[in-house]
Parts: structure tokens; sequence; C-alpha cells
């Protein structure tokens, strides 16, 4: 199945692209709201790589799978608006797929990343046996779990990245109409600086990179209350910056950069351009401007002039990113 994703670097824009594919009707997806970033986040897929494959430990590859599974469920509400209730089955079939055994034991970490208030029972059980006659003190080995279990994984990387293939793509099997659209829409399923680390990891997918001006991005950040950036303008710089710098090589015919600015402003080019890029005919578009109306998405845009109060901050980013002010 061929696969679509939009990605930013948090509110860059890159729901203008989800919203455009939305009014296409051979493309499926899941609700707005909902991302698919499992592979690229902490304690995702590219982790467990890491810890399974590149770095494996003794300890190692039941603690990244219980992190691994910590974060399905944590998330658990938000991925089944995607992909229904299949979600948690599905990732627990993908860990088995990519382990060559489960056996009775653990480590502690790994009981503190399941059940956290695990800590406070094996500190119960250590007080009591601190205070209690000498005959009946138990060993500091002592297995005060006996039913728990942990994963053996130390696969290889072409069994790891064929398993996760084929998850991806069970996961794209369970969005809805998927049965019936040429294209599935995976939201944030990659690094916007990065993507063809990740792109190793699904097939037949082609990412479109949405990056925003640094001015607006700033006063937009500010103004909703938002707490995932520097909100002081050097800093902001900085980090603005750094999360762009490219990591490997970008395969054009596979990654698109655009910016929010340039949809707007030259939509009906950029449209072309992006249905060009993916390969959907302009016949499947059929609901032209219904969630993404650029009349609509331009009060995003010159931020500074409508928020003068931050005319000093603008300076500054203006000063220190002059390579990603957009020209209008």
């Amino acid at each position: 199945m061929k696969k679509i994703t939009c990605v930013g670097y948090h509110y860059t824009g890159s729901g203008v692209i989800d919203d455009l594919l939305r009014e296409c009707d051979n493309v499926a997806q899941g609700v707005s709201e909902a991302e698919c970033s499992i592979l690229h986040v902490a304690d995702g897929i590219a982790d467990l790589e890491y810890h399974l494959i590149d770095n494996p430990h003794r300890t190692g590859s039941t603690i990244a799978i219980e992190r691994f599974l910590r974060y399905t469920k944590d998330h658990k509400r938000m991925y089944e608006k995607l992909f229904g209730k299949d979600w948690l089955p599905l990732c627990y079939e993908y860990i088995e797929s990519i382990s060559k055994f489960q056996f009775q034991g653990y480590n502690f970490r790994q009981l503190y990343i399941r059940k956290p208030y695990t800590r406070y029972i094996i500190l119960f059980h250590k007080l009591v046996n601190k205070i209690s006659p000498k005959k009946f003190k138990k060993p500091g080995y002592y297995d005060y779990f006996p039913k728990e279990t942990a994963y053996h994984a130390l696969p290889s990387r072409e069994l790891f990245l064929e398993k996760t293939r084929l998850f991806i793509e069970k996961l794209s099997n369970k969005i809805p109409n998927s049965d019936k659209a040429e294209f599935v829409v995976l939201d944030q399923l990659v690094s916007g600086n990065n993507p063809d680390y990740y792109m190793r990891y699904v097939n037949d997918l082609k990412v479109i990179v949405v990056d925003r001006d640094p001015r607006d991005l700033y006063i937009y950040h500010h103004y909703r209350h938002d707490h995932m950036l520097p909100k002081d303008p050097y800093h902001f710089c900085v980090h603005y910056k750094d999360i762009r710098q490219r990591k490997g090589e970008i395969d054009t015919s596979k990654v698109m950069y655009v910016t929010f600015e340039d949809l707007i402003y030259n939509y009906d080019d950029m449209k072309k351009k992006v249905f060009d890029f993916i390969g959907i005919s302009p016949e499947h578009h059929v609901t032209p401007r219904k969630y993404f109306d650029p009349a609509i998405s331009i009060k995003g845009t010159q931020l500074w002039k409508t928020h003068p109060e931050y005319s000093e901050q603008v300076k500054v980013i203006e000063r220190e990113l002059p390579e990603y002010i957009y020209h209008y």
C-alpha cells in the first residue's frame, strides 16, 4: 500500500498537507489530531533497533521492549483513533515477532518501567527483611516476583527491518477505508531532519516536510502559551537552527521540502507540485478548499504585523536566522 506522511518541526504547519489530502477521494487517513510518531519518538522503534542490534546488552533487550510497550500503552487512546482496538494486540504481536523467546525472570528496572509502584513493594520487602529475625531473613537476590517474564530479543537487522515493515503495513491496513483507497496518510511518521533514516522501516512511503518562517513560529508559540520551544529569542534561534540540521542523504524522489507560506501564497502551483510528487491525479481532488483553505490559513502568517509587542524578539530572529526568513 502506498503511504504518505506529512511532518514538521512542531507548529510549522504540516497539518495543511494533511488537510489538503483529506480533500482527495483516493486517500485514507484517521482523525486529524492523531499522530503516528512511533518510529522516531524516544522509546519508539528506532530506540528498539539501537538497543537490540546496535548496542545489545544482557539486560537491554527486556528493558528496551518494556519501554516500547509502556509507550504504546501510554498513548493507546491516540493510536486507537488511527488503528482501532487492534493497536495494542498488533504491538504485542510485533514484539513477539522480533523476540527469540520469553522466560520466567526479570530485572528490577524492567519492573519499575512496567509498574512504577513496584519499587515501593520492593522497599517494603527489604524493610521487613531487615527487621526480621535471622532465621527468617531472605538473601538479597530473593525472587519476590516469581510470575514475572522477560524477553530475549537479539534479532538480526534484516529480521528486525522485515518485521517492522510488516508491522507498519498491518497498521496501515487498519486505517478506516484503507481497503478502498490508493494511499494512506500516517501523520508525523518520520523526523523532518532525518527522514531517510526512518524510511528504512516503511515500504512505499512519500514524505512531505513543512517548515515555517521562524518569526511567525516564535509568536504563534508565545500567544498560544505553548511549552515546547524556548521563550528566550536567542535560545529559540539556536533551537530552531539545530533541529533543522539535516542528517544523511535526502532522496528527493521520496522526500519533498516545502514551506507553510508557499503553500498559502502560491497555492495552485504548490498544490500541483505536491500532487505530482505523490502521484495523485487532479480528478481525485474532489472537495477543494474544504479542509485547507489558504484564505483562512493566511491569517497565521506575518504575525509580527498584528503582534507588534514582539517587535524586539522579531529583530533578534531576523538577525540570527536570515537564511530561514520567508521573503514575501
